[in-house]
């Protein structure tokens, strides 16, 4: 799963959500802009990540009584605390951890939840469960930054738009070869372009985009991320654009709590959101769901409404003032940026 091949099906099987100004690449960081300037980045671990085998509760005797076979022992987890570690593939998030840059939410989730991939994530790109909306939270995001349309403003990398990125005033430029996209887009910067060069997807240490495969045993999806996430935020530090960006990564659901009889795990409920980054107040944040208080199908019932953590990014971080509005709802931002 290491290939180049698969390194590069990171943006086909995870999907990138950027806006100029708000959601950003490498390149759009090394970019001429103000320094003021915040760029978030929007990462998609598509496929569902196993939250409870990404930050594991090893202190909780009843996490191994639920999964006796896939249950990551005490001895193998990266610890962060007394109360939970990471899972001991991912050395990236435990650099960031250290380095006081990695927040975990724990419990993230809303009610009624759907155990549908393409539900559930509806539900995550429009911020509106069970409403239909047609709009995406970040398409809305934009229209509320700029109420006329800019060209080029809302930049999705995938295969196809994303409904996040839906707006009613924005056409999104929708990608999925980043590499030829900036070497088309940014040609006549040459300085931009010998940056980009740099950490482009032939130089080992840069891994941040590209790492991601969607694996067939679950925890792999948060391994790949993590390492990708940790290259990421090294080559911002690298050109100098550190300060100005900030990553929130999310899934479309965690996984059932028991394990089931294939050594794996069914489609599950409340999961883990994390915020990356030099600015982010690393450490814990909302309610862990409660092992002993399941729902009637074994699931975890969510903690945190999934909308704090978008008004935290849209308030917290971008300072925009307009998460009510944007999100349709009163949802209170977590304290994760100073």
């Amino acid at each position: 799963m290491t290939t180049d091949h698969n390194r590069r099906r990171i943006l086909k099987a995870s999907a990138g959500l950027m806006m100029p100004g708000v959601f950003g690449t490498i390149a759009r960081a090394a970019a001429a802009a103000e320094a003021e300037d915040r760029i978030l980045v929007v990462f998609e671990m598509s496929g569902g990540n196993d939250g409870l085998n990404t930050v594991v509760p090893y202190a909780d005797d009843r996490y191994y009584r639920l999964r006796p076979k896939i249950g990551i022992r005490p001895d193998k987890v990266r610890k962060l605390d007394d109360r939970f570690g990471l899972n001991p593939g991912m050395a990236g998030f435990e650099r960031l951890w250290k380095d006081g840059r990695l927040a975990i939410v724990h419990g993230c989730g809303y009610d009624n939840p759907s155990f549908s991939h393409f539900t559930s994530m509806a539900y995550l790109h429009t911020a509106t469960p069970n409403s239909g909306d047609d709009y995406g939270w970040v398409g809305r995001l934009a229209d509320a930054m700029s109420p006329a349309p800019v060209p080029n403003y809302l930049l999705n990398i995938d295969t196809a738009q994303s409904l996040a990125v839906r707006s009613r005033v924005h056409t999104p430029v929708v990608f999925d070869e980043p590499d030829r996209f900036v070497r088309s887009a940014l040609h006549p910067t040459r300085a931009l372009l010998d940056d980009v060069a740099v950490a482009s997807t032939d130089n080992p240490s840069r891994r941040y985009l590209e790492q991601v495969a969607v694996s067939a045993r679950e925890s792999s999806l948060a391994v790949y991320t993590s390492d990708s996430i940790h290259g990421f935020l090294r080559d911002m530090e690298r050109i100098g654009q550190a300060d100005r960006v900030s990553l929130l990564i999310f899934s479309e659901f965690g996984r059932r709590v028991p394990e089931n009889t294939s050594l794996g795990t069914d489609h599950g409920t409340a999961n883990v959101m994390f915020f990356a980054g030099r600015q982010v107040k690393g450490g814990h944040y909302g309610t862990p769901s409660d092992l002993g208080a399941l729902d009637a199908g074994d699931n975890l019932i969510h903690t945190t409404d999934f909308r704090s953590v978008y008004a935290s990014a849209i308030d917290g971080w971008l300072k925009v003032g307009a998460a009510d509005t944007i999100l349709k709802g009163r949802f209170a931002p977590l304290p994760v940026f100073g």
